[in-house]
């Protein structure tokens, strides 16, 4: 199912769960309110992490650092801006064609052994609107989104085990899809 905004995919987890619907996003203040925001970017990025989506990967040109920050790591001498939207890094391509294995990861930069590497980054952005996402995506982002807030909502282990199911299958069916 589509989500035309954030507060729609919400109330699809809390109407899964048997509650109704919230505002969380536009000034809702109640319990329901509180656990949708509070849970939602966690929720997203969970789910992000989880795959390589093709939707939510892009491109980014590598660009060096002209002054390097005093906290680099040991045999990676030089490092490299990574996108302010970057969430998860798939794959280094250099302009050779070759991909390039080893790195490290830290901060807000990607360390390379040598100079003058010249290629890109494929990675994962780590925010993605409601509209832009597929389906199957998006149901399991609000079947995370029912796992997070079923505790602060529902005692009912019946509805919890049913739900904990439903989560396992969107999830497998969504990255069978995917792949």
């Amino acid at each position: 199912m589509a989500y035309a905004s954030k507060d729609a995919l919400c109330n699809a987890a809390l109407n899964f769960l048997g509650e109704p619907d919230a505002t969380p996003f536009t000034g809702g203040t109640t319990v329901r309110d509180v656990a949708c925001s509070r849970h939602y970017d966690q929720a997203l990025q969970h789910v992000l992490m989880l795959h390589r989506w093709d939707f939510a990967t892009d491109l980014h040109t590598l660009a060096a650092v002209s002054s390097q920050p005093s906290n680099k790591p040991a045999d990676f001498p030089v490092a490299y801006t990574l996108p302010s939207d970057y969430l998860r890094l798939q794959e280094i391509i250099l302009s050779t064609g070759f991909r390039k294995n080893t790195f490290r990861l830290l901060g807000s930069y990607l360390w390379l052994e040598t100079t003058g590497i010249v290629g890109k980054i494929v990675y994962t952005k780590n925010d993605v609107a409601t509209t832009a996402m597929p389906s199957t995506f998006a149901d399991c982002v609000m079947m995370e989104l029912c796992k997070r807030m079923a505790p602060m909502l529902t005692q009912d282990a019946q509805k919890m085990e049913q739900m904990h199911a439903q989560h396992r299958e969107t999830f497998a069916h969504a990255t069978a899809a995917e792949t």
